[in-house]
């Protein structure tokens, strides 16, 4: 991070784009991502876009940071010590946003996470994902299984889940990690060959994202829209509160119908209702 930032402080560019090594970006994103950068208010430091997840069969935030490169040197002061955080690049933005300075999310795809990656790779992911995001487990585990058979990097997936689940010392990033290599080894897991740079052009990425958008098992994360929504977006969406309400009534109208929506609905107020009057009955143990 500190490297990645530094070199963006030395190009001397309005803004710097991050982008995880994991990621390829669709065509036309790194344009779109800049449109909506510089439409922000000046005490925005950063926005992100969403990508297509392979492993998480998600649209999610992850992998790319677009930042204001006036601030870079302020986010560096906020990089947790190394091995102190499974997030440090999510502990940084949270504290560059006590500071006042907070992050735009961008209603926009960019492109792929985790696709194409070797088995060592999906194995080693997979394995700081039960800690890093147990709390996602109960959601991701039957993806998991009900794709492995027709796709191998599934079960690679899965037993990096399981010897995660199994590891009692707690977990680093770090690929030099000794645990990652020792297991992935000890379970015999074949590697198979390279990605193709053909896998990867303009056209498959979009083919990718199609395929995808339409899925059952697809999730979507901090975004109000169906996949298929989600995908069509060409980064000039804002955010604004209609928008969203609007976006998360068509996605219930078209999974339950209109019917089924108002009574969705309903029943969300009232478990939010619910909570709300328990926590204030706790207020008054």
């Amino acid at each position: 991070m500190r490297v990645g930032f530094e070199a963006g402080i030395a190009a001397g560019r309005d803004w710097t784009f991050c982008i995880d090594a994991d990621v390829v970006l669709r065509a036309g994103s790194v344009a779109a991502m800049l449109r909506t950068a510089q439409a922000q208010p000046p005490y925005v430091f950063e926005v992100q876009g969403a990508v297509l997840d392979k492993l998480f069969v998600t649209l999610r935030q992850a992998g790319n940071h677009l930042f204001r490169t006036s601030l870079l040197s302020q986010m560096i002061d906020c990089i947790p010590e190394e091995g102190t955080s499974l997030r440090p690049e999510t502990t940084a933005m949270q504290r560059m946003k006590a500071r006042g300075h907070p992050w735009a999310q961008v209603p926009y795809v960019v492109g792929l996470h985790d696709f194409g990656q070797s088995n060592r790779d999906i194995f080693r992911k997979c394995y700081t994902h039960a800690q890093k995001h147990s709390h996602l487990l109960a959601d991701l585990i039957p993806k998991m299984r009900a794709r492995a058979q027709a796709d191998p990097d599934f079960q690679v997936a899965i037993m990096g889940l399981a010897e995660g689940l199994m590891a009692t010392a707690d977990v680093r990033i770090d690929t030099g990690y000794k645990p990652f290599s020792e297991r992935f080894e000890a379970l015999q897991i074949a590697e198979k060959a390279p990605c193709t740079e053909e896998e990867f052009s303009s056209n498959n990425v979009e083919r990718l994202l199609r395929d995808y958008a339409h899925a059952d098992d697809l999730t979507v994360r901090y975004l109000p829209f169906s996949g298929p929504e989600a995908i069509a977006l060409d980064g000039t969406t804002r955010l604004t509160k209609s928008v969203r309400l609007r976006a998360l009534w068509r996605r219930k109208r078209g999974r339950h119908g209109t019917g089924g929506a108002i009574v969705h609905t309903f029943g969300q107020g009232m478990e939010r209702m619910g909570l709300w009057l328990k926590k204030r009955a706790g207020e008054h143990e």
